[in-house]
């Protein structure tokens, strides 16, 4: 009898050391910080670099504002095909048009903001090139891939696509250039050559509760013209310009680029009586089209 007591004693020893040893265990565990240990996704070095590019400001030279006759110096030497960097913010108050050598001058002075635009624009397109690729690969996305992607998305008004890949489509057909001579048209058009609505060039507008239209005016033409290209690359009503563009890229038609795009433009301003006829006309003019050979100086680059 004393055996078994003893057994059972030594059981019930057993037991509470058992139960001390689970209690120390289950405490301590409690104590110890949780550490989710998560994927790391190899960051590619070129695309890193690729995105800070999309964020710095284009090289060059701005000047805030000048008169006519410091213009007309300033890009005296200066040929569409080689365009100095030096992007000059303001039409000049001063400005009027007596030839068609002041005529030249206006272009002079806004070609520079339509080809920083595009070297802008086509530094986001390679990257959302490169992404596109990497999602159809199915790898993953670094943090600051995510980032650029998103800021993109928002941007380029896509955020009410579901899917990831259907969004990279669409925002391969918008973020694209926009032909020189298509936006040098509308800025003669809304300016009359630069000597009226000088703070905005490419006639933006805005509507209010009473369905009026009112013109958005710009500090700047480095703001305007970023402006311009965005409604192109974002509108909805500009559809279809979208994909007729899509389609010169895809068979490599960019000589005529400009050309067919300006017949697209309906929607641009259709509430105006006989837009497309006054833009039409301006386009008419041989030198127009020609813009679209507009390079700077030092190399198209990124420009196309």
């Amino acid at each position: 009898m004393k055996k078994q007591i003893l057994l059972t004693g030594v059981g019930l020893i057993a037991v509470s050391c058992l139960g001390y040893f689970a209690g120390f265990v289950k405490y301590h565990q409690s104590n110890i910080p949780i550490v989710q240990i998560t994927k790391q996704v190899s960051q590619d070095p070129l695309t890193k670099k690729l995105i800070q590019e999309t964020e710095k400001s284009v090289e060059g030279d701005y000047i805030l504002e000048m008169d006519m006759a410091s213009l007309k110096e300033l890009y005296k030497d200066a040929k569409a095909e080689s365009m100095p960097r030096i992007f000059v913010e303001k039409i000049p108050d001063d400005f009027v048009v007596n030839s068609v050598e002041d005529q030249t001058l206006f272009m002079k002075l806004m070609t520079p903001h339509l080809l920083r635009v595009n070297e802008q624009i086509m530094r986001e397109r390679k990257v959302i090139l490169i992404l596109e690729e990497k999602v159809k690969k199915g790898k993953e996305l670094t943090r600051e891939e995510e980032e650029f992607l998103s800021k993109m998305e928002e941007k380029y008004d896509v955020l009410d696509i579901n899917s990831r890949t259907g969004r990279l489509s669409e925002l391969i057909l918008r973020v694209d250039v926009v032909p020189v001579s298509l936006g040098m048209a509308v800025a003669i058009w809304a300016t009359n050559w630069g000597q009226k609505e000088k703070e905005s060039p490419f006639f933006e507008h805005a509507w209010n509760d009473k369905v009026e239209y009112t013109t958005v005016k710009f500090s700047s033409l480095s703001e305007a013209s970023e402006s311009f290209a965005l409604q192109i690359n974002s509108r909805s009503q500009l559809l279809n310009l979208r994909g007729i563009r899509a389609h010169f890229r895809l068979f490599k038609k960019n000589d005529t680029f400009g050309q067919d795009l300006v017949y697209h433009m309906m929607n641009y301003a259709h509430f105006i009586p006989s837009f497309m006829d006054q833009l039409l006309a301006v386009y008419s003019l041989g030198y127009i089209k020609e813009m679209d050979e507009a390079c700077f100086e030092n190399g198209c680059g990124l420009t196309k």
